[in-house]
């Protein structure tokens, strides 16, 4: 419990280095970047496992069994912290940090405003094809849809998250994010069924600046802006409660929801397994993720079983078949695959890199012209949409061209 404490504390101080070294829009990003990965790494990954698992496991779970865990975590992101702080140091300090005036705001503007138009038709016609191939599942039972219908179009389906979640920043980076084009982006994050992406894109949406300005100008819209957090939590709580609980089926949701949070018991499980010489899962654990940028339409070779589900089929053989594979918790394929020297690979997964890159781009150039410098941004401000199930070089790609479908030479 006190490695669990120690390592919470250790993400907090990501935030302290941040608003010391950062100010304006690049500070919001990293701050938005920086929920995201304490949100889902630290308080879902570890905090309240540990405490569900306390809870709802027989009281003979050995805490101490999870030791070896924490401290890889812990070392994990001291290794991270040292060069995230490296990269966004300055010589003088910031004293004020985030300015609270709009006016006095520094933007990170995307110039080809034109873009978000071609984007929201693209992403429009991602969403019609999905629910297509599900024959309209995606529309009535989204959750459904996503577990069992995407075997040979899960390609689509992440396209699909990826082309709304990068339409999402470009109208973001743009000013352009209205009210109904907020509601829109929305309503596709809940067709594609995931609980995740649908709550951060509530969270994106509400803390952009486009909200801001937009919420402050009538009373009811003032209303609105100061009552953001709770209604944030309502709407996220709803959408949740649509996705998980799917239409009424409470008891079996609330002992699946339970069911997410035993990863650190299975986590120790797979630690202790390997201590004690029971399992010998090599380094094909950790290289054999790589499998997932190649999609299956193209790769028919691709195996079923690969990287994290290799660990779910070992100990729950059959479950991968059926779409519902438990979580071993984040980090276990590396300490499992190369022991602390893991440390390394897990913490410079390319994700990690990609965003230690955007946060170093965009200190020294405030301003998107292309589709890379958009993506870049997007990993920062929607890290759940951009860096969720598409490869990375193709998302590159994909906002490259979209983005230069029409460039405008205006700002405005």
């Amino acid at each position: 419990m006190i490695l669990a404490s120690l390592l919470t504390f250790l993400y907090l101080v990501y935030f302290y280095f941040a608003n010391k070294y950062l100010s304006g829009a690049l500070l919001y990003a990293v701050r938005l970047w920086l929920f995201f990965r304490f949100f889902s790494e630290c308080l879902l990954g570890i905090t309240f496992p540990v405490y569900i698992t306390k809870i709802f496991v027989e009281d003979s779970f050995d805490f101490s069994r999870l030791n070896n865990y924490f401290l890889f975590h812990i070392f994990s992101q001291l290794f991270l912290l040292i060069i995230f702080v490296l990269i966004i140091k300055k010589k003088k300090k910031i004293k004020n940090g985030l300015q609270k005036n709009h006016e006095k705001y520094q933007d990170i503007i995307s110039i080809n405003k034109k873009a978000s138009t071609t984007m929201i038709l693209f992403c429009t016609l991602i969403a019609l094809f999905w629910i297509i191939i599900t024959n309209g599942e995606a529309l009535i039972s989204p959750r459904e849809a996503y577990q069992f219908s995407r075997k040979g179009f899960g390609w689509l389906w992440a396209m699909g998250c990826f082309s709304t979640s990068i339409t999402l920043v470009q109208l973001i980076a743009s000013n352009t994010l209205s009210v109904r084009k907020s509601i829109y982006i929305i309503i596709l994050t809940l067709i594609y069924g995931n609980k995740s992406f649908t709550l951060f894109s509530f969270i994106t949406i509400i803390f952009s600046k486009p909200s801001y300005l937009t919420f402050i100008k009538s009373r009811l819209r003032t209303f609105v802006f100061k009552n953001k957090y709770k209604l944030l939590m309502g709407c996220s709580i709803l959408a949740i409660f649509i996705l998980y609980l799917q239409f009424g089926r409470f008891t079996q949701g609330f002992s699946m929801l339970i069911d997410y949070f035993k990863g650190l018991e299975f986590a120790a499980m797979a630690i202790q397994d390997k201590l004690l010489g029971k399992v010998d899962f090599n380094s094909s654990l950790y290289w054999s993720n790589f499998w997932v940028y190649f999609p299956r339409v193209l790769f028919p070779m691709k195996p079923l079983i690969y990287g994290n589900t290799i660990l779910v089929d070992h100990y729950f053989p059959g479950i991968v078949e059926i779409g519902h594979t438990p979580s071993f918790g984040s980090g276990t394929n590396e300490l499992l695959s190369f022991g602390y020297l893991g440390i390394i690979p897990y913490s410079l997964k390319i994700e990690n890199i990609l965003c230690l890159l955007a946060i170093f781009c965009l200190k020294r150039k405030e301003i998107i012209n292309d589709g890379f410098t958009l993506y870049l941004y997007g990993l920062l401000i929607f890290n759940a949409g951009i860096n969720f199930h598409f490869p990375w070089f193709a998302g590159i790609t994909l906002s490259y061209f979209l983005y230069k479908l029409k460039i405008s030479k205006s700002l405005d």
